[in-house]
């Protein structure tokens, strides 16, 4: 049998996305992710990293306290400084997309009540779903 190590998280950035680019010239996004539970203070934050077009895509159009799910694989990093060993588990992102209504950056100029009608229906919030669980 083969493992599956694959991730689905939804919640809000907790600091505006940090882009770098590699020596290579690969786009780096670090980011992290507050996601609630179902109990009152029950928060877990998480580290994500993403590369290429989908970490400068991101970077444009997210920042601190807008909605966001990503889809990626649970990796843990471990270092070594000042002789103390460190772990932490982060998400090596794959995929991501809108979450939670309209972003609080506007890259492309726009302000969120002139943009133009898309014909196309609005992403739906997670307050919306009426699912349980």
């Amino acid at each position: 049998m083969s493992d599956i190590n694959n991730l689905t998280i939804g919640g809000r950035l907790t600091r505006d996305v940090e882009l770098r680019y590699t020596p290579t010239g690969t786009a780096v996004a670090n980011f992290s992710i507050a996601s609630n539970g179902y109990k009152e203070g029950d928060v877990c934050f998480i580290e994500c990293v993403a590369w290429g077009k989908q970490a400068e895509a991101l970077s444009k159009h997210r920042g601190k306290g807008d909605g966001i799910t990503v889809v990626g694989k649970l990796e843990l990093d471990r270092w070594e400084k000042d002789g103390q060993k460190h772990q932490r588990h982060k998400i090596n992102v794959r995929d991501w997309h809108f979450a939670g209504g309209e972003p609080k950056r506007q890259s492309d100029g726009w302000a969120p009540e002139s943009r133009p009608a898309s014909g196309t229906k609005p992403i739906p919030t997670y307050d919306d779903d009426p699912t349980p669980f």
